[in-house]
Order: C-alpha cells, then sequence, then structure tokens
C-alpha cells in the first residue's frame, strides 16, 4: 500500500476555532457589551424560558446540614421545580416514581422521611381541586406537597455559610473585631 503524499498548503487567513469568542464592533459612544463571568454550566439549549431551576450553592455544598441523602434532595428539587407563588405542586406517588426510575414505594419512603425531619409537609387530598375532573382508576387524588419547611431552613444553611465564608475571607477575625474593646 502506498503512501500518498502531503498536499502542499495554501497561504490562507488563520481560522478561528468554533470555540472562541466572536468580535462584534461597537458603535462609537456605545457601552461595551459586558463581559462573559464564565459561570455559564448548561448549553443553551437547556436554558430555555421555564426549562431551569436556580439552586443555591449552599444546598448542594452543605447537604450534610439539612441531614439527608442525595435522593431526598432530588425530590426536593423535582417538587421545587413546580412550585409557583399561589401554588404548591400536586403529584401522585407513580409520576414521582416515574421521574426518579424507582418504585412508587420507594418515592413514598423518601417524602416520608423528609416529613418526619421536618423538611416537607405532605398534604393528602381525598377531592381534585376546584373545577378539575376526577380521575379515573384513582381513589385519592394526588399530595399536596408544602416546601416552605425546606426553604426556611436553606435560608438558615445559606446565612450561616455566608458567615463562614466571610469570617474565612477577613482571615478568621469576622465579627470579632468589631466586639474588641477599644
Amino acid at each position: 500500500m502506498q503512501r500518498r503524499r502531503a498536499r502542499p498548503r495554501k497561504a490562507t487567513k488563520k481560522k478561528r476555532s468554533t470555540t472562541a469568542a466572536k468580535r462584534t464592533r461597537v458603535a462609537e459612544g456605545a457601552p461595551a457589551a459586558p463581559k462573559d463571568t464564565g459561570t455559564q454550566r448548561w448549553p443553551k439549549a437547556c436554558l430555555g424560558k421555564g426549562e431551569w431551576l436556580q439552586v443555591p450553592k449552599s444546598v448542594i455544598q452543605r447537604l450534610g446540614e439539612f441531614d439527608m441523602k442525595p435522593h431526598h434532595l432530588w425530590l426536593l428539587l423535582a417538587l421545587q421545580a413546580d412550585r409557583f407563588r399561589d401554588r404548591n405542586p400536586r403529584y401522585y406517588w407513580a409520576a414521582l416514581a416515574d421521574w426518579a426510575g424507582v418504585t412508587p414505594n420507594t418515592v413514598r419512603r423518601w417524602g416520608y422521611e423528609l416529613r418526619d425531619k421536618g423538611l416537607l409537609t405532605i398534604k393528602q387530598n381525598r377531592k381534585p381541586n376546584p373545577g378539575e375532573k376526577r380521575r379515573t382508576g384513582y381513589r385519592n387524588e394526588r399530595n399536596e406537597f408544602h416546601l416552605e419547611p425546606f426553604e426556611t431552613k436553606a435560608e438558615e444553611v445559606h446565612k450561616r455559610w455566608k458567615k463562614k465564608r466571610k469570617q474565612r475571607r477577613n482571615g478568621g477575625n469576622g465579627d470579632e473585631q468589631e466586639a474588641a474593646p477599644e
């Protein structure tokens, strides 16, 4: 088998890589475009309106302070994703189990463990919401999940985390300097 000879290259302009930032012209007197902060962690296609959820770093990095396991966090975040100001999420255990890829009894156990830890309130509904039809094949209606206890705990953990972080950045001299007598 013979080797092909390499073709001589033409002198061309250097091409920019596909990942390089695009240069744009700015009109005179126009403010400069803000620099990219570099914090985007997901592909833009995944970040459409209503298709993502912001989670405080303290919830992820301080999971031990919540006294829960990662599957508990998943359940809380799945419920939080469908929470609105005027309406708490309502789901059947089977729907949540389908999302997680486990049995309904497993998700039910997770929910009741969170309830026992004081991070979740579960209201069992016997009737559908006003204006909704009863679903055939179901004796009871969907459970309503109240996430206020989790949100309160998350706020407490976040405040403690911020305070510790501030003290570390100040070299351990956070609030102690202010209380020192003169």
